[in-house]
This record gives C-alpha cells, structure tokens and sequence, in this order.
C-alpha cells in the first residue's frame, strides 16, 4: 500500500528550511528584536572565562546597545519617576 504525498520530499524538506518563522521561546524576557540585539556578543561571551571579563562585556556592549534599542522604541524614557527612583534605593 503506497501514500502519495503532495509535494516531493526534498521540496518538502527546502520549504520547511526556507519558511522557518523564529519565535520566541515561551515565558522569555525578550522579543526577538531584543534577541538580535543582545545575539550579537554571544560568541564573544561565551569566549571569556573569568566572571570579571564576562561582566566587562556586559557592561561595555550589551547593555549599552539594549538600552540604547530601548531608547530608540521609546520603551524607556530618560525621565525616571521620583517615586519610582525611590523605590530602586531602597532596595
């Protein structure tokens, strides 16, 4: 008993390759824009061994080029709340 099969196997194969949709994975912190972003020193990273380098790269790059995303969205303003700035001292 044979089944055809619509299209062709490696047809099948190169759109399934070809029409692959990125989506975020579930309960993630970040969009995939924020994912791209953030993507681009993951090798670099990885690649450093000490926590002290590790921290540099997050200081020096990562968050420089997430907030300054941030900023261009209008996600985050440079104006902070008082009441809210008060609230981060504290803690």
């Amino acid at each position: 008993m044979s089944t055809e099969i619509a299209i062709p196997l490696p047809a099948a194969i190169l759109e399934a390759v070809t029409n692959k949709n990125r989506k975020a994975r579930k309960k993630s912190l970040y969009t995939t824009e924020e994912i791209t972003v953030i993507g681009k020193y993951k090798k670099e990273f990885r690649e450093k061994t000490t926590t002290d380098d590790r921290n540099e790269i997050l200081r020096n790059h990562i968050l420089v080029d997430i907030f300054n995303y941030w900023f261009s969205k209008g996600i985050v303003t440079a104006e902070i709340a008082a009441d809210v700035l008060s609230d981060r001292i504290k803690v």
